[in-house]
């Protein structure tokens, strides 16, 4: 079981490492979404240590299925031209 997850872990990394661009984005939208969410929420300290963790788990979520849609779509694009 461990073994097939590594392979897959594996396999993704070689794939995202192939596009640099798909880190880049995935990385800037991380930080965007992190850097924009306090702004909204205030400046209020005790608020923002209550929602930080889980927005740093929502923007990191959003951030990796972020690459693979647009691995996904290039793809199809791809083939639908030929």
């Amino acid at each position: 079981m461990i073994r097939t997850w590594l392979s897959i872990v594996r396999r993704d990394l070689l794939l995202a490492s192939r596009r640099r661009s798909d880190i880049a984005n995935t990385l800037v939208f991380f930080v965007v979404v992190v850097s924009l969410v306090p702004i909204g929420v205030g400046p209020q300290a005790a608020l923002l240590r209550q929602v930080t963790p889980g927005t740093v788990w929502i923007a990191a979520l959003l951030a990796a299925m972020l690459s693979p849609t647009a691995r996904s779509s290039r793809c199809c694009c791809r083939r639908n031209r030929s």
